[in-house]
């Protein structure tokens, strides 16, 4: 067979050309295609020897141009429709995506965050799951919104962040090309902390209460300055820490 006759066979019905250029012993082969309305030529760096006459060499080498050329067909395919991230994106679920940075991060605020994402997702919705395709910008913004009506601005702000991390994360692991919540915040608003009086720590210790446990961690995190969240992981506060804490407290006067 002759190499005219063969790649007119190998092209037929394909976008990009296996091609050949004359040499001054044998042929080259390339490949020859457009993108973006810019054609194209990549050598492969196969030649033919015979053209009116392939060899075994030269039938191994239009193989292999043709492995190559399917390759980079599906390469180019993929490049213009992102049809690798939307099938993965199409398949994965945002909220179960975020309970899993939750369960990694091990923090009350990227918790919360889950929470009323999937709350969010239910009432407005009316979905158990949320595929990462559905999420466009409207949606963080709405998200945000929701979130000014259910709790305090700057904790809506911290959360809104945490959603913007959580994206940042999936473009790094192919999930989306873009984060369309980037850019979205609201500024941090100045807020007045109450502290308890000495007094009042005091009154607390001496209530007589069936949830002990409760109590001596409340007591603990005053006394150490540790979040409540932080002093869940603390061993249980036994009777011995409490007393110790009544001791402290009794030293105020």
């Amino acid at each position: 067979m002759k190499l005219n006759e063969k790649l007119e066979s190998l092209n037929d019905t394909k976008r990009i050309k296996i091609r050949a250029k004359k040499l001054a012993k044998g042929h080259s082969l390339y490949l020859d295609f457009s993108k973006n309305y810019d054609r194209q030529r990549l050598f492969i760096i196969l030649q033919i020897k015979n053209a009116d006459n392939l060899t075994p060499r030269d039938k191994e080498n239009l193989y292999k141009a043709e492995i190559l050329r399917d390759k980079k067909e599906l390469e180019l395919f993929q490049s213009e429709t992102d049809f690798v991230l939307k099938n993965k994106a199409s398949r994965s679920d945002l909220i179960k995506y975020m309970e899993k940075l939750t369960t990694k991060r091990g923090l009350p605020c990227y918790q919360g965050c889950s929470k009323h994402l999937k709350n969010f997702v239910e009432e407005k919705y009316k979905f158990q799951t949320l595929q990462f395709n559905m999420v466009d910008r409207k949606f963080c913004v709405d998200f945000l919104d929701y979130l000014l009506t259910k709790i305090a601005h700057n904790t809506a702000r911290s959360y809104i962040k945490i959603l913007n991390a959580g994206l940042n994360k999936a473009i790094e692991e192919g999930f989306i090309r873009e984060n369309p919540c980037k850019g979205i915040n609201i500024k941090y608003q100045d807020a007045k902390r109450e502290f308890l009086t000495e007094s009042e720590i005091k009154a607390f210790a001496e209530v007589d209460t069936n949830h002990i446990e409760i109590q001596n961690a409340f007591l603990f995190s005053c006394m150490s300055g540790l979040r409540a969240y932080f002093a869940q992981s603390v061993p249980v506060v036994s009777l011995k820490v409490y007393h110790h804490i009544s001791t402290c407290i009794s030293q105020f006067n």
